[in-house]
């Protein structure tokens, strides 16, 4: 057998330089890249009476009038959901709205938060008028969730169905608000600042509700009235019904 010549030899390592490289490449490319943690706040809500314990279906409640109330169902759309920077500026969720049920569904998640330090915290009870101009929509809007009219266009911003026990049987008490009239806006600054890293992050936010309140905050509602006991769309009784329940919702705490 010939000996390889010096330029035999120098083909040789050249070609084991190449294998090995292709080698090491492919090692490298097999490893999965680190993936960023997604950027999300999410937003939890607890029910309690005014003194601060957990609110219960079983229980039954004082009003502002002194008067007993039984709550069987609380259910309301959240919507245009945004997180304040300290420069005023704001960063606006995406989605129309959130159907929030204070038996059933007590947190949403805001994904895709950019970066930042957030101050506050702003979002809508009810639906805008676009919004609020169909009911052929899906997820939250759908019509199956009965939040909407079955005698007329658009959704009911707030529903709520308790009992009143100063009858007997005990009356039933029906809180459905909807319309733009009653549309509110609730406004918190955060307990602290909370930063969005640039690398992602999941962050939390938790504010109770005190549903007493939507029968006595600024407005006082008198059962025995059933006037202000069978409340529907926007009418004088609804208007006050939207201005309690816009201060039912306690400070934003960042956890």
């Amino acid at each position: 057998m010939r000996a390889a010549t010096p330029f035999g030899r120098r083909a040789v390592k050249a070609v084991a330089w190449c294998v090995a490289a292709l080698f090491l490449s492919s090692c490298r490319d097999s490893v999965p890249e680190p993936q960023p943690t997604p950027s999300r706040v999410t937003l939890r809500f607890t029910y309690e009476d005014l003194d601060g314990n957990p609110f219960s279906l079983d229980s039954t409640y004082t009003t502002a009038c002194d008067e007993a109330v039984k709550i069987d169902r609380l259910k309301f759309y959240l919507s245009n959901v945004r997180l304040r920077r300290a420069d005023s500026s704001e960063w606006r969720a995406p989605g129309n709205a959130f159907l929030m049920d204070a038996f059933r569904r007590d947190t949403l998640s805001l994904r895709g938060v950019p970066p930042g330090d957030y101050v506050a915290l702003a979002f809508d009870i009810g639906l805008d008028s676009v919004t609020n101009s169909r009911i052929d929509q899906g997820g939250d809007l759908a019509a199956t969730t009965d939040m909407h009219w079955s005698w007329s266009t658009g959704y009911k911003f707030l529903s709520l169905d308790g009992r009143w026990p100063g009858t007997q049987p005990a009356s039933v008490v029906e809180y459905h608000i909807g319309r733009a009239p009653t549309l509110r806006t609730v406004r918190r600054r955060l307990t602290r600042p909370l930063t969005m890293p640039t690398g992602g992050g999941q962050r939390l936010i938790s504010s109770a509700i005190r549903p007493q309140v939507i029968f006595g905050g600024p407005n006082v509602m008198r059962l025995y009235d059933s006037h202000e006991r069978n409340v529907m769309f926007d009418t004088s009784q609804a208007l006050a019904v939207a201005d309690n329940y816009v201060t039912m919702f306690g400070a934003a705490v960042v956890e």
